[in-house]
């Protein structure tokens, strides 16, 4: 396919920007801002700064997708910034843009997601609240990064981890570790007899692979 056939696929600008608003927008930035807006841990500068932030690119991903949906966007833009939304440039990437903030904010999701699935594995409820211990030799994490986390995760702190430490559930993720205290939050009974089932069910699995093979 030539370059001007690829200029012209708004089926592909469609899928991007239905990826960007649903799986990134909405699932990472309305929670991070809502958490943030909602604690006492951050001033009310910061929070105004969180919402304006959110509001901008909210207001240019309308811009993006106005010549796909043009009479929904003009409309929600209007009502959002009180102008038409003609009126505004198409937006254009940002030199000022930062690899290393877009690499800290892709790992702190993989904590993120990291914490969060194992907490669904080992079936700790969200609402109970966790000390955890962090351990990487690839890259750094900053108060405020470990303070999102936290906040994230219902974390009660997230430190750095003792070598010479061993808790019960640990979470690897792109080179980061993640050790979760959970003394008194699993029932090992339950969790004994789903560890067995799920074994039990792999090896009737296997036991009709080599069947078939046979």
């Amino acid at each position: 396919m030539c370059s001007s056939d690829l200029t012209h696929r708004i089926d592909l600008l469609s899928k991007e920007i239905y990826e960007f608003l649903w799986h990134e927008y909405c699932d990472w930035y309305i929670e991070i801002a809502k958490i943030i807006i909602n604690s006492k841990n951050y001033d009310e500068q910061y929070k105004y700064y969180v919402y304006s932030n959110l509001k901008k690119i909210f207001s240019s991903s309308l811009i993006i997708l106005h010549p796909i949906a043009p009479f929904i966007t003009e409309e929600l833009f209007l009502k959002l910034n009180g102008t038409s939304i003609l009126k505004n440039k198409y937006p254009s990437l940002s030199k000022q843009e930062s690899n290393d903030e877009i690499k800290d904010f892709e790992n702190i999701k993989n904590i993120i997601l990291s914490i969060r699935q194992a907490r669904s594995e080992n079936q700790i409820s969200p609402k109970s609240q966790l000390l955890a211990y962090f351990e990487t030799q690839t890259y750094k994490l900053s108060s405020e990064s470990k303070n999102l986390i936290k906040l994230m995760c219902n974390l009660s702190e997230l430190n750095d981890y003792p070598s010479d430490f061993r808790l019960p559930i640990a979470c690897v993720s792109n080179g980061a570790k993640v050790i979760l205290e959970a003394f008194g939050k699993i029932d090992i009974k339950s969790e004994l007899n789903r560890t067995t089932k799920n074994l039990e069910r792999v090896q009737l699995e296997l036991q009709s692979i080599e069947f078939k093979l046979a």
